[in-house]
């Protein structure tokens, strides 16, 4: 992550704040969300030797947002997550899916995130970020409550 961090310094990002070695990292720019992924993706080719990943782009605001919007209790934060879709997500198939379809999980739609319930834990879930990007035909990360509320602080 001190790599990471180094190479988007260097690309002009500033303040510059990574969240252990979960591949979140927080900047500021005056880029456009798209610019500001293909900032990370070349930061993260350079610093690693990854070419071509996928890069999801979120503003404070946003995050801010999606935070007070939760509509699932948060006693324990590793069962509440949020799929981050990219841009260009397929809102019809995301609308068609059939709420039952993996009981007890549970979700939310959101304009460009889903909110999950996940009673049983991620490691098995149904839901899964994979089920996602399959159903959306977008890239896709997830992310656990703790580690959304922890991005909020960067």
């Amino acid at each position: 992550m001190a790599d990471l961090r180094a190479a988007l310094t260097a690309a002009g990002a500033g303040a510059v704040a990574t969240h252990l070695n979960s591949g979140n990292v927080a900047f500021d720019t005056a880029l456009a969300a798209g610019d500001a992924a293909a900032l990370v993706a070349d930061a993260v080719a350079t610093s690693s030797g990854v070419p071509d990943i996928d890069v999801v782009v979120r503003e404070r605001a946003g995050i801010d947002r999606l935070i007070e919007d939760c509509p699932y209790p948060v006693g324990d934060p590793k069962k509440v997550h949020v799929a981050f879709l990219a841009d260009g997500a397929d809102a019809e198939a995301l609308s068609a899916i059939d709420p039952a379809l993996a009981i007890p999980e549970e979700f939310t739609l959101s304009a460009n995130h889903v909110y999950l319930w996940l009673p049983d834990g991620v490691g098995r879930a149904r839901l899964g970020n994979d089920f996602w990007q399959r159903t959306a035909g977008v890239p896709s990360t997830m992310r656990n409550w703790a580690t959304v509320t922890a991005l909020r602080t960067l």
